[in-house]
């Protein structure tokens, strides 16, 4: 993996590889395998949406704070909604208004 040119490849939808791999549970291996060898994780999503957004709305909080602890920029914002990026995700978290949010907000 050459972290420095394959952080412009796309998938046919449209999506970074890694973004794609966050999203959906079953290829969190395949993102490990991409955050192991330095692949960044500044990359915009869908419509722009941060990775952390992404994940907090399907609830993989255990992701999140993995990503955040590989040196994700939380400080940045989401190029979407022009949110601070910790600030939208809580913001998704609270809506969601479930036993999720309680057990992420202790974690």
């Amino acid at each position: 993996i050459n972290k420095t040119s394959d952080i412009e490849y796309r998938m046919e939808d449209g999506n970074h590889i890694l973004y794609k791999a966050l999203g959906d549970s079953e290829f969190h291996w395949a993102a490990d395998i991409l955050m192991d060898n330095g692949y960044t994780l500044e990359i915009p999503g869908f419509n722009n949406y941060s990775i952390l957004a992404l994940m907090a709305s399907k609830s993989y909080f255990d992701k999140v704070l993995d990503v955040i602890n590989r040196g994700y920029d939380v400080t940045g914002y989401d190029q979407n909604q022009g949110l601070p990026v910790l600030k939208q995700m809580f913001q998704i978290i609270k809506d969601r208004d479930s036993e999720d949010y309680k057990q992420f907000v202790i974690l």
